[in-house]
């Protein structure tokens, strides 16, 4: 499901602008193609004028202030709310519904001991005279002290206004190294919204706090990240709020940790809208003390700015490095499992084909593998039209105590884990592919899910007769994991007529043969029914107890088969012989 865009919420309000009007300004009057009011406070007049047709439909200005825009603009400068809450409320009211993910919940800081910043002490005298910020702009970020001057807080507002964290920084360095500390639970959201005009939709994101009242200073709406660069849980928080924004600026620290995400940043909020920032100096604070740029300067540097494109002519022979390191170790970037090993790791931007025979576990397998990965620190998605959520939690719990018997407490408590790291989407039954690759997107960007898992493809809405369109259809998976550098597993059923107690191979799965050419791995997973039905009768079967067998796998061109035993009370496949994992008692988990 494709999420809504400001542009998009502008048009929609736009095409039915008198409406619009109306609502919001109901004390207005139509005067020929405008709609005529005193201001955005909604009085009789004239002073500001709504475009009502044409191509200009949404377009306003108030000539007795300096306020401007299109139509989303005109919700904000009406209703006197921030353009994020603007954009939620325009959305409400055109009807337009969206998924609302689980929220992490957060405690709300409390302020004590906290005095307004004086001017003419210390702390100020270090901020006007060593940073060079003005007093409108600590004013504008509401900058104060501590009652002992030691040191300054830096409050984080929601867009609402709301408090959501604070940081106090001390004026003295000890060993060398600054001193500070943050609001214990707090909402990791970006600092600064509280200066952020309502009429902008250019926004910059940079590292420090003092660099973004660097930025608004030089007159450029900032926000900076709360705790350092490589942490990007504010994508998750502020998420929405960034939503409305058509182009944001990143402006990191000029230095090896700034330049190793700046790309991920960019990538997650969009590399349409996303503007990489080359400073002079490290940062925009050491840049405005040293050189005291002009607004030409600041105006260039921003033009300056570089897009990443996602399909580029590159240079090869800048190749040579990563290309050896690729043949040489072609598993650096993928995740290992218990289960396989390093005879097949889950490298991004990779499709896996998963398929077997009904009721041989390839659901159970990757709800396994999710759960393993989540424990290391990844997330993941999982599109499975074929269960319900809640049956999948079950199993997914199940497998995390590797046990059947949990409680419900234990059940709460592991569903509770799951949010921010595991995303359950609500869709059953037949559903569009570019539904799913939309809420899979969604997940990839706002919350960085690096593994996704769509159960299956027979619930894609596509006849089981229609190979060009199942060749389409993986055409557009496949690209959507490696643009999205996610790895993508696929379930696949196999053809009808196959008796369940030989095993298949790639060639066995139903449909068009692209879905086994495309993806870059093939999994079959087989368990051994007939020793299974002989066990429950007390006698001893033949063969091992099940296999995985890896039918094709394109970067190693490794294949092989393990030997596999599936244990039903922990819902959990290992290899023969082994033991499940209880990844309740994981040291590596969070």
């Amino acid at each position: 499901m494709k999420r809504t865009t400001a542009k998009e919420v502008s048009d929609r309000l736009a095409s039915q602008i008198e409406r619009v009007c109306q609502y919001l300004l109901p004390n207005g009057k139509q005067v020929q193609s405008e709609w005529c009011v005193g201001s955005p406070a909604g009085e009789a007049g004239d002073s500001m004028k709504v475009h009502t047709s044409g191509d200009k439909a949404g377009v306003w200005a108030d000539f007795a202030g300096d306020l401007s825009g299109d139509a989303l603009d005109l919700w904000a400068a009406c209703k006197n709310v921030s353009l994020p809450e603007a954009m939620a409320e325009a959305k409400r009211w055109l009807g337009i519904s969206e998924p609302v993910p689980p929220r992490k919940k957060y405690d709300k800081p409390k302020l004590t001991g906290v005095t307004r910043l004086d001017l003419n002490g210390k702390v100020a005298s270090y901020l006007r005279e060593e940073r060079q910020l003005s007093p409108e702009t600590l004013a504008k970020f509401k900058v104060s002290e501590d009652g002992a001057q030691k040191g300054y807080y830096m409050p984080s507002f929601h867009p609402n206004g709301e408090l959501a964290r604070f940081k106090w920084v001390a004026l003295r360095r000890e060993n060398g190294k600054k001193v500070m500390n943050s609001s214990i639970n707090s909402a990791p959201i970006l600092y600064g919204w509280q200066a952020i005009p309502r009429n902008t939709r250019t926004i910059l994101i940079c590292e420090g706090e003092i660099d973004a009242m660097t930025w608004s200073q030089l007159g450029v709406p900032a926000l900076s990240v709360p705790n350092g660069a490589k942490n990007l849980q504010w994508l998750d928080e502020d998420w929405d709020a960034l939503e409305p924004y058509d182009e944001v600026f990143i402006s990191f620290d000029m230095d090896d940790v700034g330049e190793s995400v700046v790309k991920d940043v960019a990538n997650r909020i969009g590399l349409h809208r996303a503007k990489i920032v080359r400073l002079p100096r490290k940062d925009a604070n050491e840049w405005h003390v040293k050189d005291s740029p002009t607004e030409a300067e600041v105006m260039a540097v921003l033009a300056g700015a570089t897009v990443i494109s996602p399909i580029q002519f590159l240079e090869q022979t800048k190749l040579i490095e990563e290309a050896w390191d690729a043949m040489t170790n072609p598993n650096r970037d993928g995740m290992r499992t218990r289960l396989f090993e390093d005879k097949l790791v889950f490298r991004p931007g990779e499709t896996t084909v998963v398929t077997g025979y009904p009721g041989h576990g390839k659901s159970t397998l990757l709800f396994g593998i999710m759960v393993e990965a989540a424990t290391k620190g990844h997330k993941v998605v999982i599109a499975s039209m074929e269960m319900p959520v809640t049956q999948q939690l079950i199993i997914m719990a199940k497998q995390f105590y590797s046990r059947c018997d949990i409680t419900k407490e234990q059940l709460a408590t592991f569903i509770e884990w799951t949010v921010g790291r595991i995303y359950c989407l609500d869709v059953y039954g037949m559903v569009s592919v570019e539904d799913v690759i939309g809420l899979m997107e969604y997940g990839a960007k706002r919350f960085g899910c690096r593994f996704a898992v769509i159960d299956s493809i027979m619930k894609l809405n596509i006849n089981s007769e229609d190979f060009e369109g199942q060749r389409l259809v993986t055409n557009k998976l496949t690209c959507f994991a490696k643009e999205n550098k996610m790895h993508l597993f696929l379930v696949a059923h196999p053809r009808k007529g196959m008796t369940e107690n030989e095993k298949l191979g790639m060639l066995d799965v139903k449909g068009a043969q692209d879905i086994i050419a495309q993806p870059d791995n093939v999994l079959v997973v087989h368990r051994n029914k007939r020793r299974e039905k002989m066990a429950s009768m007390g006698r001893i079967g033949e063969g091992s107890q099940g296999a995985i067998i890896c039918d094709k796998q394109r970067v190693t061109g490794h294949i092989f088969e393990i030997e596999t035993e599936f244990h039903a009370g922990a819902a959990q496949f290992t290899q023969e012989g082994e033991d499940p994992v209880d990844y309740s008692t994981r040291t590596d988990m969070e």
